[in-house]
């Protein structure tokens, strides 16, 4: 299992908290983020160092 962490931004530009989950990789997490990510502005999924989705923006 890996670990993966959400990060979401929030329209005023600072970042919440992040929301940390394991899932057994990048298909199921990118699911996940789907759902936590649906109606916020800007969110971020990575695992370790790496972005695994970004949304309203391309990799």
């Amino acid at each position: 299992m890996l670990v993966y962490r959400v990060y979401i931004v929030r329209p005023d530009g600072r970042a919440e908290l992040p929301e940390e989950f394991m899932c057994p990789e990048d298909d199921a997490a990118r699911q996940r983020f789907a759902v936590l990510a649906e109606g916020v502005g800007e969110a971020e999924l990575w695992q370790d160092g790496r972005p695994v989705e970004l949304s309203d923006r391309k990799m």
